[in-house]
């Protein structure tokens, strides 16, 4: 190599700082440019959630006491703007939807009470993780008037899940945003820093410093990258239906229904069985089409751990989980024989 071929390389220092140059150059744009990741759900932690929204001047304030999954007390307050609460709606309707998995929205229809209130106590949603509560209001002064509410859900006792995902975590590309942009643009900065180390420095122990540097800026920001769009796993979504619904299943679901599930849902799931009438509150009709409104999951949820407040008792003892994923896949059955 010549004397003016050596002079021409760009020397280890002055590599590093246009590195960091263009680095920080690419922070300052993505500052700039890069969307704001979505605000979280209110977390509450299994506590009582209150929030309350304004519309069409008419307070709507919800009340979710507990906030977990099993049974809740849902209540609906109408105000106007003094403060005077509305007591003259007809109906107030709940639509609870599952913000981590698709699925129906359970829905709710709250009575009036004597603090003005409109209450409702049910045992509508199965499993912690985001949910959405939205609130119609017919009639009245408040006629017409909805509002939905965020809140993250708090977990009650989960058995282990059935089946483990082999990579527990799903995308989540609404989180894409400055902390996703960085952590990639540090990333090829780290490899940008190896390729130039290996190419333009003449020194060993140099190369060796540009190459460990340009590994650590390849780490930390595909790590960041990646904490910025993957979130883990709900205990819900670790559930997986492990049994195809054909005609072998649900002959063996059938089995399990009628050995089992007969004496109160009834030998057609209408919830007439003969133990039903001293029942209270009285066994789900499992034909009348509500369990389209959950997944496999939640079904398979209530049959292993039970409702409470209910006499559905848990059958995680009981039956295998191969049964309890044979009963699901019966019950669908009954649904759609009814539909």
């Amino acid at each position: 190599m010549s004397t003016r071929q050596a002079a021409r390389r760009p020397s280890f220092t002055a590599l590093i700082a246009l590195a960091a140059a263009l680095l920080f150059g690419g922070l300052m744009l993505v500052s700039a440019l890069a969307p704001n990741a979505p605000a979280p759900a209110t977390d509450v932690s299994g506590s009582a959630f209150q929030e309350s929204a304004v519309v069409r001047s008419v307070t709507v304030t919800l009340t979710m006491d507990p906030a977990r999954a099993g049974d809740s007390t849902y209540r609906v307050r109408l105000s106007n703007a003094d403060g005077s609460v509305l007591r003259d709606a007809t109906e107030v309707g709940l639509a609870l939807q599952y913000l981590e998995h698709a699925s129906g929205a359970p829905l709710l229809k709250a009575t009036p009470s004597p603090n003005g209130d409109y209450t409702v106590s049910a045992n509508s949603i199965a499993v912690p993780g985001r949910w959405q509560i939205g609130v119609a209001v017919q009639g009245g002064a408040a006629n017409g008037v909805t509002a939905s509410f965020a809140l993250l859900v708090g977990p009650r006792a989960l058995p282990a899940p059935v089946t483990q995902s082999p990579f527990p975590y799903r995308f989540e590309p609404r989180n894409v945003g400055l902390t996703t942009v960085t952590g990639l643009e540090l990333a090829i900065g780290g490899v940008a820093m190896i390729l130039a180390a290996v190419w333009f420095v003449p020194r060993k122990t140099q190369r060796r410093i540009g190459v460990v540097l340009g590994s650590a800026g390849i780490t930390v920001g595909l790590v960041m990258a990646a904490n910025s769009v993957l979130a883990p796993l709900s205990a819900f979504e670790l559930y997986r239906n492990p049994t195809p619904g054909d005609p072998q299943s649900v002959a063996r679901g059938r089995a399990v229904f009628q050995s089992t599930c007969v004496s109160c849902h009834g030998a057609a799931g209408r919830g007439d069985g003969p133990a039903a009438r001293d029942l209270n509150p009285k066994p789900a009709d499992l034909a009348s089409g509500h369990t389209l409104a959950h997944s496999d999951e939640d079904l398979f949820h209530w049959i292993t751990n039970g409702i409470d407040g209910t006499a559905m008792s848990a059958f995680k003892g009981k039956l295998s989980d191969s049964e309890r994923w044979d009963a699901v896949n019966y019950l669908r059955t009954l649904t759609l024989v009814s539909q």
